[in-house]
């Protein structure tokens, strides 16, 4: 007749059972949403087509493209992760 297992061997199989199930849901999340990577805000297609040319050597000129609107944030409203600093 094999031997029970006893009271510290069951803790250790059940943190060993959620130590993996934790690791398997992280690895089935995929840490991020689904589709292509958005290319960076210099590599748009209309920044790069714009363009003028230097009317004496005919070289073309890229416009300077206007910079976006900084976002409003206002640091006196509190952040979800506060309470950890």
């Amino acid at each position: 007749m094999a031997h029970p297992l006893e009271a510290g061997q069951i803790v250790m199989i059940r943190i060993g059972a959620l130590t993996l199930l934790l690791a398997a849901s992280l690895m089935l999340s995929a840490c991020g949403r689904k589709g292509p990577l958005e290319p960076p805000n210099a590599a748009t297609p209309d920044a790069a087509t714009e363009t003028t040319e230097d009317p004496v050597t005919g070289v073309p000129i890229p416009k300077t493209a206007k910079p976006k609107a900084q976002p409003k944030t206002d640091s006196s409203s509190p952040f979800l992760l506060d309470p950890l600093l």
